[in-house]
């Protein structure tokens, strides 16, 4: 199997150097590709220039350098180029310029890649992993629904299979199946990125290859300490400059030399339950998925936006939620309605035991809210609370 390495670049020569020092501290590299996007505003003209010797010094293996004329953006550059190192290889291995591997990169890279070529339900291989596992099993790695790409690989013929046109925003306000299974491992990362694209707000291209998986119903393979360290949030970048600690991992910084796979291709309920009540995905959808029967009080959430993503796990082990209310939004959120305010009394009828849990954040509004429903739906106070009231103290509002 011939295996592709590819670099993407753009303006930031010192964050490129570090990616090209760790690479060359790795074995058996003959040959890279690097991709280096047209230049986009005069302001960055020195870095791009700086990029460019960065790429051209480089003596210590080949490489196959390619400029574009005009300036792609994060989307098409990537689509672009892996398709184009993918005419030429059966898989690939990615780094972006901010992206610094480990010593055992490559060996961790190479491994699976071999081993999983022919399991048409392992879809995409990543080198970071998130921080949400309190320990460390005998195998080097396990897997996920959810794809990562702070250095990732994968297969032509899983690559081929995704259609970065298609209209996942729609479908994923119509299909009950595949937005409980994007909730589950996105929340409303996902949707919100899309809406964001939509708006010509975002450049990304990464929503589409997840939801691609997903749809597939494709796993992701991942190690428990990162192959990777992200140096990108310090303001530098195009698309990601602020810091968050939340996404800082253990590292393997052990050049090591061979990989203990697990011996079954499945996700562990306690890995889908760790993940889901992390802040990266939606302990809703868990209970929605896995524990649908259980005995709780039950609520409609009015709001899915930030204070239903603030405090998502609190609600998911107090309440039984029925639908969400959202003007905004349509379709599903874990599995469930979204439905518009004029319907809440229609699910408040079965049972006078049900309350509306108000999410909205700012406590004016929520009481705002909270009035309007009184007023307009002749909703009984008594069946109305605002999160404020249900978890005061948990957080700081």
């Amino acid at each position: 199997m011939k295996i592709g390495v590819a670099v993407f670049a753009y303006c930031r020569n010192k964050h490129l150097e570090q990616v090209l020092e760790g690479l060359k501290c790795n074995r058996g590299i003959d040959k890279l590709y690097i991709f280096q996007d047209g230049l986009k505003k005069e302001e960055h003209r020195a870095g791009w220039v700086e990029t460019t010797n960065v790429i051209e010094a480089i003596d210590w293996c080949e490489v196959k350098y390619i400029k574009a004329a005009e300036n792609l953006g994060l989307r098409s550059s990537i689509i672009r180029g892996v398709s184009y190192v993918l005419e030429e290889n059966d898989a690939i291995i990615v780094l972006e310029d901010d992206c610094v591997p480990t010593p055992g990169f490559m060996t961790y890279m190479r491994a699976c890649l071999q081993k999983y070529e022919l399991d048409q339900n392992i879809w995409h291989v990543s080198a970071y992993t998130p921080p949400f596992l309190n320990e460390k099993k005998d195998d080097e790695l396990y897997f996920l629904g959810r794809m990562l790409c702070w250095g990732w690989g994968t297969w032509k013929n899983r690559w081929s299979k995704c259609d970065f046109e298609k209209d996942y925003l729609t479908l994923l306000q119509t299909d009950k199946e595949l937005s409980l299974k994007t909730n589950l491992w996105s929340a409303l990362d996902f949707e919100n990125v899309l809406c964001g694209v939509q708006k010509g707000v975002i450049d990304t291209w990464d929503t589409w290859w997840a939801l691609c998986i997903l749809e597939y119903n494709g796993l992701c393979v991942n190690p428990y300490m990162s192959y990777v360290r992200n140096i990108g949030f310090d303001g530098s970048g195009c698309n990601c400059n602020e810091r968050d600690t939340r996404f800082d991992s253990m590292l393997q910084m052990k050049n090591i030399e061979e990989i203990s796979f697990p011996m079954r291709n499945s996700i562990p309920i306690s890995v889908v339950s760790a993940f889901s009540h992390s802040f990266l995905g939606s302990s809703l959808a868990y209970h929605e998925l896995f524990d649908a029967d259980r005995k709780a009080k039950k609520a409609i959430v009015y709001g899915v936006g930030n204070g239903l993503r603030q405090y998502e796990n609190e609600i998911s082990e107090s309440y039984k939620v029925i639908a969400f209310v959202d003007k905004n939004r349509c379709g599903y959120y874990a599995g469930l309605d979204i439905i518009r305010p004029d319907k809440i009394r229609e699910y408040l009828t079965s049972d006078e035991k049900m309350e509306v849990l108000i999410t909205i954040l700012d406590v004016t509004t929520a009481t705002e809210i909270k009035k309007y429903l009184m007023d307009e739906y002749e909703i009984d106070e008594k069946q109305i609370v605002v999160l404020s009231q249900v978890f005061h103290g948990t957080k700081n509002l």
